[in-house]
């Protein structure tokens, strides 16, 4: 009998434990600063940037910076404004489409990181430069 109950105590601790590594590692971690490896675009910026540009931007020159918080996971969350010469409507029509962009996750000590990415964008005449930091 005690045998029985050892190993029904066995299988249930086992189905329990097997259960709760199907789940998905948590990501709600802080921005982690100075990440040995920075979170990178996944593609390429210019020419994202370039297709989703809005007709009132290919003229003249324009400038912004934007902060984008991006998971251990490489999801977009919390885009901010920081600077630059964009109107109101461009600058939310920016922090939309950054929601839209693909991540790959920073890295620091082997481990996929939240961590925090400035996207520095300048258009000239409809040609737009970006650099990510």
């Amino acid at each position: 009998m005690k045998q029985i109950i050892f190993f029904l105590a066995l299988f249930i601790g086992t189905c329990s434990f097997s259960q709760d590594t199907t789940k998905a590692r948590p990501c709600n971690q802080l921005p982690i600063a100075g990440a040995e490896k920075k979170a990178t675009f996944d593609g390429k910026t210019e020419k994202f940037f370039s297709q989703n540009l809005p007709n009132e931007l290919k003229k003249g020159t324009h400038s912004a910076v934007f902060k984008l918080l991006v998971d251990c996971y490489g999801l977009p969350s919390k885009p901010m404004y920081q600077s630059g010469s964009l109107t109101e409507s461009n600058q939310k029509y920016f922090l939309d489409l950054l929601l839209t962009t693909k991540w790959k996750p920073a890295v620091d000590k082997f481990a996929d990181v939240t961590t925090f990415v400035f996207i520095t964008l300048e258009i000239v005449n409809g040609q737009v430069t970006v650099v990510v930091q």
